[in-house]
């Protein structure tokens, strides 16, 4: 109430007004925060999936380059850090056949993929 000190009144009604236009500016603004809060802790959660995901695919496609029939440990460590770093080459990665793999491998090392 150090606000109602320094706002003069000429009576208690006024007063009783004004603590209630200051409570719904209060009320209003803590939903505003809170809606913030929710948003962006919704940003964080899918941002935090999403990065989750990435991993999970990073791990998944080391495993698969190791499957990779002809490419030599070298190869499958630049396929790996190339692909890591270019989340739309990496998904493409995972729709090619396996047999096809190799070639493609080769052609990203080309950079004509």
């Amino acid at each position: 109430m150090l606000i109602l000190k320094k706002i003069r009144v000429h009576n208690e009604r006024e007063k009783e007004e004004i603590v209630g236009i200051l409570m719904n500016s209060l009320k209003d603004s803590a939903d505003i925060i809170g809606s913030k809060i929710d948003n962006a802790t919704s940003t964080f959660n899918a941002v935090f999936g999403i990065e989750r995901d990435r991993e999970d695919l990073r791990k998944k496609l080391n495993s698969e380059m190791k499957k990779v029939v002809g490419l030599t440990v070298r190869d499958c460590n630049k396929a790996v850090r190339m692909l890591s770093k270019n989340d739309e080459l990496m998904v493409i990665f995972f729709t090619v056949e396996d047999e096809d793999n190799f070639e493609w491998v080769k052609n990203l090392f080309e950079d004509d993929v």
